[in-house]
């Protein structure tokens, strides 16, 4: 039972493969969600987000020293400022993106 188990395994990992490294691109059915979210993030809301967390910031090392919300914050920020490559990157990488000393560990 234990063999048939890891067969089934086996098959759907290699079949599943190239599902799992495919090529993603813009051009899908969500390109028109990610492109509001990238409009969100670099427009007016984010932009207010950024003042809030800048504020927090502020708060968070002056007023009430805590570095958790102070690490929290400037993240935020720093991934909202970036949202637009961060989606764009994310949504075009390919499995030969992967930086070379990692290619050998995932068979490549």
């Amino acid at each position: 039972m234990m063999f048939l188990v890891a067969l089934v395994g086996v098959v759907a990992f290699a079949l599943a493969f190239n599902a799992l490294a495919a090529t993603g691109t813009l051009e899908g059915e969500f390109a028109d969600m990610w492109d509001e979210v990238k409009g969100l993030a670099g427009g007016a809301p984010g932009k207010i987000l950024m003042m809030l967390m800048v504020m927090g910031v502020v708060f968070f090392s002056t007023v009430k020293p805590n570095l958790v919300g102070f690490a929290g914050c400037v993240v935020s920020v720093l991934v909202l400022a970036n949202a637009g490559k961060i989606i764009d990157s994310s949504l075009t990488s390919t499995i030969f993106d992967a930086p070379a000393a990692l290619l050998p560990l995932i068979g490549g």
